[in-house]
């Protein structure tokens, strides 16, 4: 029997959605909202040309700047989330796309601010940050201008840069709306010649199942979706290449990757220190496949193969029941934690039900002055309890940074950003181990932690080695072509999984259905994330005052830059020891599994 359709949003119960009147009331609310933002933004650009005059007006034109963000963190917040609860509907769309305009035109008012402060006479600013106690609310603001001084740009040149924002990012938009909106992936068979409605929710869904016939049939009906597309989606991440490496050029940076990881208050050895170490580690990840491979009972492993338990995990949780368990797993992190947690769970701020044209995949984004808001696909399997733990992880930190900083502060940065995020999976996997009914349920168990390995830390260093190839072919001045960009990831591949899995020629692919290409030099961050998240969980089962620690750590939201951020939480993350201390644990958890054979 065929299952049922997916619903439509408005087939959706109002309750179970989130609630985005907590945002604005009524779509005429928001259009004035973008009234105000544009007024707003006249405000910031009268202090053009004034601000060398005296310190009173930089923290004028700085706290103007405060008030601006936080009306167009509202603004942009409810367009996002109309788009993405459901792509198809062109309403959301073009509030959306009404909102990237408004923003340009508010990036445009405050480029000035920026290459001002940097042209000021040398040691100006840097005295009047030192004698004047005005300018103490935006001393991390100033230092990251003055450290990045030699890579502003004129005033003129910023402005003209934002004012192209929405046309600079116009590939990653279309290749969401293409992936989001437009792909309709059908339905796909099973073993027993049943019929299943496809779509990106259900992918992840079929993934994990047992079924290895709907696992083949899903994998290649959405690979050869996108491959039917190739040279799209190769112009669009082409176009990502040149715009990143422009960018570059302009801001003086040796390349792309340079840039992104200076923007981010990274030093440059953070990148390849990380590779090095995975590498390092890769004979652990082929013993890993081969032991997967074995149990399950398989000549060979595909990468249809790799997300699936090892065996049939027939534990289902309502939403009530996924909550609760939340809400147990999070008990170590302490009283503060904890009210913070029934506070947001309270807020009818998480979309969890499946509809039509909703955005794949999950995510949380923190509106400064109301309250993080959550989207993902709640499928009532264990691997869904683990998506809402992790992206409540990201809401919690932001609840606790916009609780702690000012609306510049509060946005932490995104090195930071998958730890909390990692720690919360940390410790619901511990819990349910702790908890386990049996020896084959905690072995399953293991086996998800190892998939976590699998897909956070070496998955995710995979994506970061393909992506540093592909900036680095199209900055020597290769073409990116569908073709050259397959073969980049195929190579990619081989170097990291070797001979453990078989690549079929759809997995080449792949790379097109990956939404984080367009984010540049984002993707290793999980990595690092999920291995610092290790360590500092490891210190709350060992220190009674790691917990408060670590909730300090999240309340410092963007104070700090990131690696002393995680050193007060007690990690040092520019320590290669702190890495392989991460890889030595998975390396012991796959002698574990070996020894269960």
């Amino acid at each position: 029997m065929a299952q049922a359709s997916v619903p439509s949003r408005q087939e959706l119960p109002v309750e179970e959605c989130w609630d985005l009147q907590a945002l604005f009331t009524t779509e005429h609310d928001w259009q004035r909202r973008g009234d105000e933002i544009l007024s707003q933004a006249e405000v910031v650009a009268q202090f053009s040309g004034q601000l060398a005059t005296g310190p009173a007006q930089v923290a004028a034109v700085l706290a103007a700047e405060d008030k601006l963000s936080l009306l167009v963190e509202r603004y942009l917040g409810y367009a996002s989330f109309r788009h993405d609860q459901d792509t198809q509907d062109s309403a959301g769309l073009s509030l959306e796309q009404k909102s990237r305009q408004v923003l340009a035109k508010a990036q445009e008012a405050v480029a000035f601010i920026r290459p001002e402060l940097v042209a000021m006479a040398p040691g100006l600013l840097e005295g009047w940050l030192q004698a004047e106690a005005e300018l103490a609310p935006y001393r991390h603001t100033l230092e990251e201008i003055l450290r990045r001084r030699s890579h502003w740009l004129s005033p003129d040149v910023e402005a003209a840069i934002s004012a192209l924002g929405p046309a600079l990012d116009g590939a990653s938009q279309a290749a969401s709306q293409l992936s989001n909106a437009d792909f309709d992936f059908g339905t796909v068979q099973d073993s027993a010649g049943e019929s299943h409605p496809l779509s990106h929710g259900r992918y992840g869904l079929y993934m994990t199942g047992q079924d290895r016939v709907l696992r083949q049939n899903s994998y290649r009906k959405v690979q050869q979706t996108y491959a039917d597309h190739r040279h799209t989606f190769a112009a669009t991440l082409a176009q990502t290449a040149e715009l990143d490496a422009t960018i570059a050029r302009l801001r003086h940076y040796p390349s792309a990757l340079a840039m992104r990881l200076d923007e981010r208050s990274l030093p440059d050895e953070v990148y390849p220190t990380l590779l090095a170490a995975i590498h390092r580690s890769l004979p652990t990840l082929h013993r890993y496949l081969r032991w997967r491979k074995k149990r399950l009972g398989l000549d060979a492993l595909h990468f249809y193969d790799l997300a699936v338990p090892i065996q049939e995990d027939p534990a289902v949780f309502s939403w009530e029941e996924a909550q609760s368990l939340v809400r147990d797993a999070l008990a170590p992190l302490g009283d503060n934690y904890q009210r913070m947690l029934s506070a947001y769970l309270g807020k009818h701020a998480i979309d969890h039900l499946e509809n039509r044209g909703k955005r794949s995949g999950a995510y949380s984004s923190d509106v400064y002055d109301v309250h993080p808001y959550i989207l993902m696909t709640f499928t009532g399997e264990r691997q869904s309890v683990f998506t809402l733990i992790h992206e409540l992880g990201h809401a919690l930190h932001s609840c606790f940074s916009s609780s702690n900083q000012s609306v510049r502060n509060a946005q932490y940065p995104i090195f930071l950003a998958e730890v909390a995020s990692t720690a919360n999976e940390h410790l619901l996997l511990e819990h349910m181990v702790k908890h386990a009914a049996n020896g084959q349920e905690r072995l399953v168990l293991l086996d998800s932690l190892a998939r976590d390995y699998l897909g956070t830390v070496y998955r995710q260093a995979f994506f970061a080695e393909f992506e540093q190839a592909f900036h680095a072919a199209h900055e020597a001045g290769k073409p990116l072509t569908a073709e050259s960009i397959s073969a980049i990831y195929r190579q990619t591949i081989e170097r990291f999984y070797g001979d453990a899995v078989e690549v079929d020629a759809e997995t080449e692919m792949e790379w097109a259905r990956i939404p984080h290409f367009y984010f540049s030099f984002y993707v290793f961050q999980y990595a690092t994330g999920f291995l610092a998240a290790s360590a500092l969980m490891e210190g709350v089962r060992r220190d009674p005052g790691a917990a408060q620690r670590y909730v300090d750590f999240l309340a410092l939201g963007g104070s700090l830059d990131p690696l002393p951020a995680l050193r007060k939480a007690g990690v040092d993350m520019a320590d290669v020891a702190s890495l392989e201390a991460g890889l030595a644990a998975f390396d012991r958890l796959v002698s574990e599994l070996e020894a269960s054979q």
